[in-house]
């Protein structure tokens, strides 16, 4: 089982979108006081999100278990909601590269996402 997150330079080659489907599916909240019906967005295969993007926080976003799963992003990730990178096996790869990042633009000082300082952020009650 492989779970990676990586950077890379503007060299690198670019991803493109390949799509993601929703399947319904029931979740068992984090406290335990529950199960709530809930749609996850199943991300799947090799997708490209140049802008980065945030996860809402009623959102469970699933990387397929089934299948390699590349997300490529530019800028900030931000989980307010819940994001499950869980391949099934040893011989699926689940991967966050964020490409082209400059670290010598990093600020800092702060827990505030800052388009200067790409990264994964996990806010508020959001969960990885």
């Amino acid at each position: 089982m492989a779970l990676l997150l990586a950077g890379c330079t503007a060299a690198s080659s670019p991803t493109t979108v390949v799509g993601s489907t929703t399947v319904p599916d029931q979740v068992t909240t984090p406290s335990g006081s529950g199960t709530i019906e809930r749609t996850p967005v199943m991300v799947s295969g090799d997708q490209s999100y140049p802008e980065g993007f945030t996860i809402p926080a009623d959102e469970l976003w699933v990387f397929d278990p089934e299948v390699d799963t590349t997300v490529t992003v530019s800028a900030n990730v931000v989980v307010l909601g819940e994001l499950v990178m869980q391949p099934a096996s040893e011989d699926v790869e689940h991967a966050l590269i964020f490409e082209g990042v400059d670290e010598s633009a990093f600020v800092g000082g702060g827990m505030d996402p800052l388009a200067s300082d790409v990264g994964l952020w996990v806010m508020g009650d959001g969960q990885l």
